[in-house]
């Protein structure tokens, strides 16, 4: 792996993780009345798609079971 790789991989960790505090403990129902919520996680997905668009071929090649 490279060291590009690692570091986009550590990204994506970090905002997965922003993402598990920004929900907390709040149930479904909670999340759907949330615009601000809703909002803030699809702003987080939207993240790791630009962060996982950017790794290597290699890693690509290495993971050939990940889409």
């Amino acid at each position: 792996m490279q060291h590009r790789d690692k570091i986009i991989l550590q990204k994506v960790i970090s905002e997965i993780d922003i993402g598990f505090q920004m929900l907390g403990d709040a149930a479904l129902e909670e999340f759907s009345s949330d615009e601000k919520l809703k909002r803030a996680i699809s702003m987080t997905v939207i993240n790791i798609g630009e962060l996982i668009k950017n790794v290597t071929d290699d890693f690509r090649k290495s993971y050939p079971g990940v889409p």
